[in-house]
């Protein structure tokens, strides 16, 4: 399979456009501070965000639940 360099993000190192993909349909996001991990199965019901909420549809003043920074300080992870 072929894949392409995505471009760099907040200084991270990029990620193939697959493995982009791939992070981004496992629906799972870590803080990069705490390391509190958003699940969109899950959800984060406590702060108003039902389970199967897509990580673009969470609300950009949104924060951890853990540490409370917003949610430019969380990264794809693929689980």
């Amino acid at each position: 399979m072929k894949t392409t360099e995505a471009p760099f993000n907040d200084g991270q190192p990029p990620m193939t456009a697959y493995a982009e993909s791939a992070a981004a349909e496992s629906g799972v996001w870590m803080c990069l501070i705490c390391g509190w991990i958003y699940n969109q199965q899950l959800g984060d019901p406590d702060s108003g965000v039902p389970p199967g909420t897509a990580w673009d549809d969470v609300s950009d003043d949104w924060t951890c639940p853990e540490c409370g920074v917003s949610k430019l300080d969380f990264n794809m992870v693929r689980l």
